[in-house]
């Protein structure tokens, strides 16, 4: 049961709309085709209407099905498939996302239409609109925080999956941005192809790419901007790293595996510790040392045997 801070006659809800009655309002989202436009690729658009005491206002979900797709008894796409089950979700997170906005202001005994509704949703216009705009200004932002919380080699690998992004999009479309309402999983697969082809990047660097890329999209959401996941269904994959530490040719990376294993972890320093003396803001990153080596296995098993000596 959902509490509401107006007194609610009743709660309904449907899988197609959503329809409040109080004392005060009557509030209905619901879905519907319009047929009468037929785009390039034979879909047309999905328009969400909104009504609010008898008062109807409608705006573009900037989503769009083939007519034949389409359930027009209950406003929703046909079938189990996976374009009509992202479709369906979407329509789900608007229509959530109306409601919200819906309750919040009810919360507030403010003043509610269905046109103030739709200016809530759709005030997203404001925000950039296109894949690298958005991050840029994310980029951007970064910076700002440089020696605020965030250190400037966090700056640089952002920019450097920027710079990924946009040699991929001139690879693949021949163009400098793409509208992000336009991404989807095919995006992102062939984006993973790319680095690992093109650029050939190792799986652990191109996952790292697509971590950053896929928090942009992330913000993206966040901001409703989109309101889909285009990396829904995506798996990244990561492969275990087999850490150095000295017995080949010396150099900054064996030294500093040498540094964490042979000395820090062999002498039976904590991981915690070395995770805050390595700098690592994730004691996950730190884990990859722990490689058990007989000193480490000797060690802490006289260790265990002086606590039990010292038990009796």
């Amino acid at each position: 049961m959902i509490n509401h801070a107006f007194p609610t006659t009743f709660v309904r809800y449907k899988f197609n709309h959503v329809t409040l009655k109080s004392m005060k309002y009557t509030f209905r989202i619901s879905f519907f085709l319009k047929k009468s436009t037929v785009r390039k690729n034979g879909k047309s658009p999905i328009i969400a209407r909104i009504t609010l005491n008898g008062e109807k206002v409608e705006f573009s979900t900037k989503l769009g099905i083939a007519a034949s797709q389409w359930n027009t008894d209950i406003g929703e796409v046909k079938g189990n498939s996976y374009e009509a089950v992202t479709l369906n979700n979407d329509l789900i997170s608007i229509r959530m996302t109306l409601y919200t906005y819906y309750r919040n202001l009810s919360e507030k005994c403010e003043i509610i239409t269905a046109d103030k509704l739709r200016k809530m949703y759709t005030q997203t216009e404001t925000y950039p609109q296109t894949l690298l705009t958005l991050f840029r200004k994310h980029n951007d932002d970064e910076l700002k925080l440089v020696g605020y919380g965030r250190v400037i080699d966090t700056y640089k690998k952002y920019e450097l999956a920027y710079r990924r992004v946009q040699g991929f999009m001139l690879h693949q479309y021949s163009k400098n941005d793409i509208y992000l309402d336009n991404l989807n999983l095919q995006f992102v697969n062939d984006f993973e192809i790319y680095l690992r082809v093109n650029c050939k990047l190792g799986v652990n660097m191109t996952a790292k790419m697509i971590q950053f890329l896929k928090k942009v999209v992330n913000l993206a959401r966040d901001l409703g901007i989109i309101h889909f996941n285009p990396f829904h269904l995506h798996h990244t994959k990561w492969e275990k790293v087999k850490i150095e530490y000295l017995t080949k040719r010396l150099n900054f990376h064996v030294a500093r595996h040498s540094f964490s294993t042979s000395i820090m972890l062999d002498h039976g320093v904590s991981m915690e510790t070395l995770s805050r003396v390595l700098g690592h803001s994730n004691i996950k990153t730190t884990q990859i040392y722990a490689q058990v080596t007989n000193k480490k296995v000797s060690y802490e098993m006289n260790v265990l045997a002086k606590k039990l000596k010292l038990s009796y």
